[in-house]
């Protein structure tokens, strides 16, 4: 298998772990094994500034607020504004 194929491969094995935890303290720990202390601390920062742009807050206040880059809000508006977002489905999902 080529490495790019076995990249791929990876991450599907990844987001199917994923999909294999049931409980909180299961993603918990399963995330915290995965990631380092600041990763799992700056997916949280990045999964509150799309919450914060979703709610029409504006770029200088998620800055003041997270301590977040504004290129790094620009990416994540872009995505939040793309068809099939994935932060979009999830904010939703929430919402209801």
């Amino acid at each position: 298998m080529n490495n790019i194929a076995n990249v791929s491969q990876n991450i599907t094995n990844l987001y199917s772990a994923i999909l294999l935890n049931t409980s909180m303290d299961e993603i918990t720990s399963f995330l915290n094994d995965l990631l380092s202390e600041d990763e799992v601390k700056e997916f949280a920062n990045r999964w509150k500034v799309a919450k914060m742009l979703n709610d029409q807050v504006p770029y200088l206040d998620i800055t003041l607020e997270t301590g977040v880059s504004s290129a790094t809000i620009a990416r994540i508006s872009k995505c939040l504004n793309r068809e099939n977002s994935g932060y979009q489905t999830i904010i939703n999902k929430i919402k209801n």
